[in-house]
C-alpha cells in the first residue's frame, strides 16, 4: 500500500490490508489482518462472506475460520469507502478452480452494493 493516495491523505492509518491464505506468507506478515484458510476451502470461505453480505447466517466455523472472524471481515469489506480484491494463482490451483474465481467476482459485485 502506498503511504498516501489521491483520496486518502492520512496514509496507512485509515487503511487495512487483509491477507487470506493457507499459510503465513511474507505478504501475510505485512498485513493488518491474516486469515488462515484450510486448503481447498476457498469457495466455502468466499461463499460465507457473500451469505453474510446478503443477510444470511453461517456455521460457527467455515474453512477452518471461526465465524466471528468471517463476520468481522465481511463488515470491514462492507463498510470501506474503497476496496480491492487481489487473488493469486492459489485460488485457481485449489479444488473448484474456475468456480472460485466466479465466486470472487460475485463477491465484488455484492460489495458494489455497499461501496
Amino acid at each position: 500500500m502506498y503511504p498516501r493516495g489521491f483520496f486518502r491523505d492520512s496514509g496507512e492509518r485509515d487503511r487495512n490490508l487483509v491477507v487470506v491464505d493457507i499459510r503465513k506468507t511474507d505478504t501475510a506478515k505485512l498485513a493488518d489482518h491474516f486469515i488462515q484458510v484450510e486448503p481447498n476451502q476457498d469457495y466455502e470461505l468466499l461463499a460465507s462472506i457473500r451469505v453474510l453480505l446478503n443477510g444470511g447466517e453461517i456455521p460457527e466455523e467455515v474453512a477452518g475460520v471461526p465465524s466471528g472472524d468471517i463476520e468481522k471481515l465481511a463488515e470491514m469489506m462492507k463498510n470501506c469507502n474503497y476496496g480491492a480484491l487481489f487473488f493469486g494463482l492459489g485460488l485457481t490451483m485449489s479444488k473448484g478452480k474456475y468456480m472460485n474465481i466466479d465466486n470472487a467476482i460475485s463477491l465484488v459485485e455484492d460489495l458494489n452494493d455497499y461501496t
